[in-house]
């Protein structure tokens, strides 16, 4: 992430966008990191680019990396009961926003969990 971070900063034109999206890639190719979760998103994505917003009441997050995934999801705060996955946006969203602030955001997936109870 530093050598990304490092790039973008020597050559904006480098961030990360629609038409670069394969750095990633490449990077984890180069380096031999094995991930099945995200080859899996990564063929997933390139067979649906423009799939930003996913609702799945109930199911389950997409993740784009077996690293750091929310294991343990906190109760609802009002009732204690449990909360279940509701959506998520994918960062895909990133490459189709327009203007200062497809530059400031940087978000591998957004995960929206709500009570089960349905309460307020």
């Amino acid at each position: 992430l530093k050598e990304y971070q490092e790039m973008v900063k020597n050559d904006p034109e480098a961030a990360l966008d629609k038409y670069g999206g394969n750095f990633v890639e490449e990077w984890v190719e180069e380096r031999s990191v094995k991930d099945p979760v995200f080859a899996k998103f990564t063929r997933f994505h390139a067979l649906n680019k423009n799939h930003v917003l996913r609702y799945h009441l109930g199911g389950a997050a997409r993740w784009f990396c077996q690293f750091r995934q929310l294991e343990d999801v906190p109760k609802c705060p009002h009732c204690g009961a449990p909360r279940v996955f509701e959506c998520q946006v994918q960062p895909m969203l990133i490459a189709q926003l327009k203007g200062p602030l497809q530059e400031r955001l940087d978000f591998g997936t957004i995960c929206i969990y709500s009570c089960e109870e349905s309460c307020d």
